[in-house]
């Protein structure tokens, strides 16, 4: 295990290949989407997890054939896509003091993204579409994602590999 300490957006394809499975905890949607594409390029699976207060969501990008964080976007996230979100307000570029991070949520969230990790290493199905966490409610379910193909990583739209 290696971690990485900076800004991601300074990783391409090339740094990314060193590695066997990269998980992502970002706070941005920009941030995500930059190590999604270039993970897909690398050819290596990107298993992403994020967290809201008491909701939580996995998602494993396995390239080439599963569907990719960018094909789940829409307009909505465009528009805050290069916002940073804090749990304490510091140095962040958008904050609600509402939703901080809520230590059982990120815990579980957290030990779901390294259960799809060993799950992707021992060549085992991962979770195959987008996993929502809901710890107010008590529950947890799958919810379905298809690989866009208008998406830049996808098909027609793909861009060219660095």
């Amino acid at each position: 295990v290696r971690g990485l300490h900076g800004r991601v957006q300074a990783l391409g394809p090339d740094g990314l290949r060193a590695y066997d499975i990269v998980l992502g905890c970002l706070d941005n949607i920009a941030a995500r989407l930059h190590l999604n594409a270039n993970s897909y390029y690398a050819s290596v699976p990107y298993v992403d997890g994020g967290t809201e207060g008491f909701r939580g969501r996995v998602q494993v990008v396995v390239p080439p054939t599963s569907p990719c964080l960018q094909c789940g976007m829409n307009r909505s996230h465009l528009k805050v896509m290069e916002r940073r979100f804090s749990c304490t307000g510091q140095e962040a570029v958008y904050y609600r003091p509402n939703l901080p991070a809520e230590i059982t949520t990120t815990s579980a969230i957290a030990a779901i993204q390294v259960r799809e990790a060993v799950k992707v290493l021992s060549r085992r199905a991962p979770i195959e579409h987008v996993m929502h966490y809901d710890g107010l409610a008590g529950t947890c379910e799958v919810l379905s994602l298809e690989v866009d193909p208008g998406c830049p990583n996808h098909g027609a739209g793909r861009l060219s590999q660095s």
